[in-house]
């Protein structure tokens, strides 16, 4: 079993050769699979990032991003 959390589907994923090496049974994602908030400030002083919650659009981009991603969907393919 292999497990992994965290992902912004819109930076590089060198990650899944890795784990497809290690020909795991199972992926879990755990906790956030994709971060598909919108930030719109931060403020490093008061160490704060304000971000608009996803809309359902901006999910379904990162969800297809992710799936489009050439290790990932070869990951999915291979159970």
């Amino acid at each position: 079993i292999a497990f992994g959390w965290c992902k912004r589907a819109r930076e590089p994923q060198p990650l899944w050769p890795h784990i497809l090496a290690r020909q795991p049974h199972a992926w879990v994602w755990g906790g956030d699979n994709i971060y598909a908030d919108q930030v719109t400030g931060i403020d490093l002083s008061r160490r704060l990032v304000r971000a608009e919650p996803a809309t359902r659009e901006r999910l379904h981009e990162h969800y297809a991003l992710q799936n489009a991603e050439p290790g990932y969907a070869a990951l999915v393919r291979s159970r």
